[in-house]
């Protein structure tokens, strides 16, 4: 069996593990919460539910600081296995000496805690997971979200629906966890960069907490996700009590994790790093508007749904976002931070709870305004870091029936979610940079000439939004600084997306011209900097090509139209070759043209002899 088919089967047993697990908290959990609240799940008991969230949460937030180094060390397992281990003895334990004295609250925090440890470990699990399995990281994390919701949706339908006595529901909890322990057992994976813990454990710790918050993108996805848990809990503990309609918080409660389960499933539209955030945006203004409808609607059932879908679809993008823009190497740390400012998020909602009093009536409207205006401060998040991908996103789906992109070759799997790399291609059509966009994880750094960088509106979205760079149209220039921004992009580790041409491509018998010199200049400036080498067919003889005419001169608008990318690299310019610019210009036209070879296309003849044609 082909290793990543082994890895497949190992990433169904982590996603069986959580759902049995989650299925074990949430039957323990609905046990607690009933006795807790004088066996009516549904009631309104603001200060015994805010006890209940801190001792949920405050063990959690103690133990983060230790528990993000494990999770991110070679005792990764240990940690998901011991976790496990115990989860069955304290069950099996609470199952066989069960009567009313049972301390149900004290073993739902115990396992609210070990969910803390369990997930803290399992989202280090994740880049390793998703390259084992050879699928986007996207994908694993839309799966494990799907299976945590239906986990909990599992857990509470059985506890809530179920005529069978505590001590049967504790059983059926206690199978969970035996089904969850075997999970994690065969689910053999580690970190893909274990980190260090032979020096300690706080200090790793620090240091993977600044590194996850140095990079914006990485700070307003941890900001995101700490808002996302705010406003779930907000929801569940608060929303479905609170409801118009009486007697329902746990029937409102339960659909709420099937919504959450179908919100993310349907960012599986889209698996590309980048533009997976994209759905963050459109999230954000979903849960804004919910919870308008909230605020002002007669009923709770349709809004609170809505949230969960728009909460399930925003949890894959956030956590796609905030691991790419963490280093590999502490990505345990990260996730105990994520896991620590969700323990905050929950004993803040628990000291809102204590404040807003007894009477059911005078909480619900403030409860209200305060979820209207953590989501509206969560749109103006959203619009400062995902508004691009939101935007590509959209363009992309304007776009679909029109051109249909295929990606395949040897460098697919190596192209990096972020660090610098310089993409080149050939150049056919106008929208070849959006072909790339699509294909390549992530976000470009394109070129463009200024006769449309220059364009109304256009211009405002390239220079805010897109970050492309100028390419002054002039036939003779003594100066380039576009070059030096290329550079500079580089530097601080975008992806540069080049058609080395300069040019489109004009004549059916001439494919591909000679390269220009400002590629040279690029990696003559910054040599260590990985090359992919792409070709794009179809492209030519599309709508916005120059065969049979100007673009969208004399030719047939593209519907459906096939566009196939082959991907090759990364290379690396060897320095020696790069003292001659003649000889690094033929080198990256051959890498252009065997790119070819994977979309079974004839091989192209390369000469270094100079074009007919003035550079």
């Amino acid at each position: 069996m082909a290793q990543h088919h082994a890895d497949r089967l190992r990433l169904l047993a982590l996603l069986v593990a959580i759902i049995a697990r989650s299925v074990a908290l949430a039957i323990v959990t609905v046990l607690a919460l009933n006795f807790l609240l004088d066996g009516d799940f549904d009631r309104y008991r603001p200060a015994r539910l805010a006890a209940w969230l801190g001792l949920s949460a405050a063990p959690a937030l103690i133990l983060s600081p230790f528990v993000g180094p494990f999770a991110g060390s070679r005792w990764n397992r240990t940690l998901l296995v011991g976790g496990a281990l115990a989860v069955v003895l304290v069950l099996a334990w609470a199952w066989a000496i069960f009567d009313s004295d049972l301390p149900l609250i004290s073993i739902a925090g115990f396992l609210s805690l070990e969910a803390a440890l369990f997930w803290t470990a399992v989202i280090a699990l994740v880049p390793s997971v998703a390259a084992g399995v050879r699928w986007p990281r996207p994908t694993v994390w839309m799966l494990l979200v799907i299976s945590g919701a239906f986990g909990l949706h599992a857990g509470v339908h059985l506890g809530l629906s179920s005529h069978a006595p505590k001590a049967e529901l504790v059983r059926y909890g206690l199978i969970a966890g035996v089904v969850a322990l075997i999970g994690v057992a065969l689910a053999n994976f580690a970190p893909a960069e274990p980190l260090s813990i032979a020096q300690g454990i706080v200090r790793p710790f620090v240091v993977g907490a600044r590194d996850a918050i140095r990079h914006h993108m990485a700070r307003l996805a941890l900001i995101g996700l700490w808002l996302w848990f705010f406003v779930a809990v907000t929801v569940v503990v608060g929303v479905t009590r609170l409801a118009s309609e009486r007697g329902g918080a746990g029937a409102l409660t339960d659909r709420f994790y099937v919504a959450v389960a179908a919100g993310a499933l349907l960012t599986a539209i889209h698996r590309n790093p980048h533009r997976h955030g994209g759905f963050v945006f459109y999230a954000a203004l979903a849960v804004l508007t919910f919870s308008i409808w909230l605020c002002f609607g007669a009923s709770a059932s349709a809004p609170v749904m809505g949230l969960g879908v728009a909460l399930g679809a925003a949890m894959s993008p956030l956590l796609t976002v905030y691991q790419t823009w963490t280093t590999p190497k502490y990505h345990g740390p990260a996730a105990a931070l994520a896991i620590a400012g969700w323990s905050v998020s929950a004993l803040i909602f628990a000291a809102i709870l204590m404040n807003l009093g007894e009477d059911p009536s005078a909480a619900r409207q403030p409860l209200l305004v305060i979820l209207l205006v953590v989501s509206g401060v969560a749109v103006l998040g959203a619009l400062l870091a995902f508004f691009r991908p939101a935007l590509e996103l959209t363009a992309e789906v304007m776009i679909a029936p029109f051109y249909r992109i295929e990606v395949v070759g040897p460098g697919v799997d190596n192209l990096p979610a972020r660090g610098p790399c310089l993409v080149i291609a050939n150049h056919a059509a106008w929208f070849d940079p959006l072909f790339l966009a699509k294909v390549l994880p992530a976000a470009i750094t394109p070129m463009m000439t200024s006769r449309f960088y220059d364009l109304p509106v256009l211009s405002w979205i390239m220079r805010n939004v897109i970050g492309t760079i100028r390419v002054p149209e002039k036939a003779v220039r003594h100066d380039a600084p576009e070059l030096k921004e290329a550079v500079a992009a580089l530097d601080r580790g975008a992806c540069v997306v080049l058609f080395p041409e300069g040019y489109l491509r004009r004549k059916e018998e001439q494919p591909i011209r000679r390269f220009g010199r400002g590629v040279w200049q690029i990696l003559h400036d910054r040599p260590d900097t990985p090359v992919f080498a792409c070709w794009i067919e179809g492209n030519w003889g599309s709508y916005f090509s120059y065969k049979g005419g100007p673009p969208t001169k004399n030719k047939r608008f593209d519907f459906w139209r096939r566009i196939r990318i082959s991907i090759t690299g990364p290379v690396k310019v060897d320095p020696a070759l790069l003292e001659d610019h003649m000889a690094t210009r033929t080198y990256l036209m051959q890498q252009v043209a065997a790119a070819r070879a994977p979309l079974g296309l004839e091989p192209l003849a390369v000469e270094s002899a100079p074009d007919e044609e003035k550079e």
